[in-house]
């Protein structure tokens, strides 16, 4: 009778366990279903005020998606499930299930457990709503292992700030609060040198994706350094837009990447002025593979260090100036002969050069020679000779415009240079910063 009873007992409860599994099944049949849905309503019969409603709903009901899906990374992942069946930790595998990057898949699984293990009512904002995912990962970001407790027992006063308020203004102050914990606790921003970190990793197309941060005197001296060279480029963009519709003068965000660029290219210049023969302008290396059966140089086949192809436009730009290692090998890649032979104006010729232009050629540039490419005005791949009659100096975004799809450029009788735009515009170069006589 017991044992019937106990029987009886776990049916039920298995019954029980299979109908909650069901509704689970339905349930996510239907959110997806909705979502689904959604994705392909007819939005353009919508009036403006509709349009919004939607953004908004549609963007508060994310907020409840990101709630339970920091919920279920921080339950799948104290588990180990994802490593002891998959071989994979959660962060790894979740970028491969769900084709997100690897650095944000980790982020997210680090987020989903701080929030579990020390911020339960940052949690149960994000749950009802309040907040969104942007606000959790801020406040788990800001609370680095030092002042983990010290911001979990002000999360309140943190959730509280961010009702009307921006979240730009908010986030700022949160860096302020987490910063002055830091230093009541001891901690000195720029004493530790761990502080300082930078990360780098590639994308598609050549892209490279930088995120880094500088403490103390490294902050200020990066800060200053490349606000002040955005600033000249600014400057130097704004003149050339003048010129010509074709060169359009960017945002700000587009000049500080534009500065750390020339930053970078600057001090690949200075160190090869500073040796006996003159190094590539763009200090980059890249391979090609040539058969002895080859009359010219193929483009298509040149790959950088990772051995990923370039576009035809960068490699253009890449290769009008390159220092040449000659790899002579056999069939099968066995070395027969390694040489060093350079292909580019020597230090003479960029003497001539600096004396002849007195910097960049392109009308209103102020780079002076240092900062400039002996550019071959025709080019080393379609049989331009390294001669002063073939070369200009051209700072490296003007050498880079040059080489633009629909951009040509031409040599005077007397060395003097005009380039022809997209649209059909003519500009003249300049000496020494005087524009070429009519």
């Amino acid at each position: 009778m017991f044992g019937h009873a106990t029987s009886r007992n776990e049916t039920g409860a298995a019954l029980a366990l299979l109908d909650d599994f069901r509704d689970r099944v339905a349930a996510r049949t239907d959110l997806l279903a909705a979502a689904h849905s959604m994705a392909n309503w007819d939005h353009a019969s919508f009036s403006g005020d509709e349009l919004c409603l939607a953004v908004t709903q549609i963007e508060h009901t994310r907020r409840f998606l990101d709630a339970a899906s920091v919920q279920v990374l921080a339950e799948l992942d104290s588990r180990g499930f994802t490593d002891s069946e998959h071989g994979m930790r959660t962060g790894a595998w979740l970028a491969r299930e769900s084709g997100l990057s690897n650095p944000g898949a980790k982020s997210r699984v680090r987020t989903a457990n701080k929030l579990r293990m020390h911020f339960p009512k940052v949690a149960e904002a994000l749950r009802n709503g309040q907040i969104s995912y942007e606000h959790a990962a801020a406040i788990t970001s800001a609370a680095n292992p030092r002042i983990t407790n010290q911001i979990a027992d002000i999360s309140d006063q943190i959730l509280n700030n961010i009702t009307g308020t921006t979240y730009e203004k908010w986030k700022q102050q949160l860096g302020a609060v987490a910063e002055l914990l830091d230093q009541q606790g001891g901690h000195r921003p720029g004493d530790d040198i761990a502080d300082n970190t930078l990360r780098m990793h590639r994308g598609l197309d050549n892209t490279l994706f930088i995120n880094a941060q500088l403490t103390g005197i490294h902050a200020l001296s990066v800060e200053h350094t490349l606000n002040s060279q955005a600033d000249q480029l600014f400057n130097q963009h704004s003149k050339d837009n003048e010129l010509s519709n074709d060169l359009p003068t960017p945002n700000r965000k587009t000049l500080l990447a534009l500065a750390l660029s020339n930053l970078a290219h600057e001090h690949t210049a200075n160190n090869s002025n500073t040796t006996n023969t003159v190094g590539h302008g763009s200090g980059i290396e890249l391979a090609i593979t040539i058969n002895n059966t080859d009359t010219q140089l193929d483009l298509s086949k040149l790959t950088d260090h990772n051995n990923q192809p370039l576009s035809a436009e960068l490699a253009s730009y890449i290769t009008c100036n390159p220092t040449i290692y000659t790899l002579l090998t056999t069939n099968n890649a066995t070395t027969l002969h390694l040489t060093r032979t350079q292909r580019l104006a020597n230090k003479a010729q960029r003497t001539a050069l600096a004396h002849r232009d007195g910097g960049c050629v392109f009308p209103g540039c102020t780079n002076p020679p240092h900062w400039t490419d002996a550019h071959h005005v025709k080019h080393w791949n379609n049989g331009g000779t390294t001669d002063l009659s073939n070369l200009a100096s051209l700072c490296r975004y003007h050498h880079m415009v040059t080489h633009r799809t629909g951009w040509t450029m031409s040599i005077t009788p007397d060395c003097y240079f005009t380039w022809m735009t997209p649209t059909g515009t003519t500009l003249h170069s300049q000496r020494h910063q005087r524009q070429q006589p009519p």
